[in-house]
């Protein structure tokens, strides 16, 4: 059996690759780098807009709660959105809480990184 690798889209954690696949009527275009992303939202100018940005980055989505407790989870600041991001999976990656800062810019800076203490509660196991 044959199988194919693509090295379209940006690297995903350690098996997938992400993309973005935009139609309008009937032209379609792909953006197959962070780069690309950045450049096709230009200035970050809400929330939605910063979560995606560093979710796609940082290969995250963003929590509810932290520790058990529930967070504020996205912040507006004078320069942009701080948000409380779950990166890695914890099944053979590592696992982290990470309060985010995107500027209005599209620049991605973790500002805090926290390691789940037990990664096997993630993978059931």
């Amino acid at each position: 059996m044959a199988t194919t690798e693509s090295t379209t889209g940006w690297p995903v954690g350690r098996y997938r690759r992400s993309y973005l696949l935009i139609t309008r009527g009937e032209t379609v275009s792909l953006v197959d780098t962070l780069e690309g992303l950045r450049d096709w939202l230009g200035s970050i100018d809400n929330a939605a807009e910063a979560i995606f940005l560093a979710a796609a980055e940082l290969d995250g989505e963003l929590v509810c709660q932290r520790y058990s407790t529930p967070v504020n989870n996205v912040l507006e600041t004078s320069s942009g959105w701080e948000l409380y991001l779950q990166t890695g999976s914890g099944c053979g990656d590592e696992a982290f809480d990470r309060r985010v800062q995107v500027s209005k810019e599209g620049e991605v800076e973790i500002l805090e990184s926290d390691q789940i203490a037990d990664k096997n509660d993630l993978c059931g196991g």
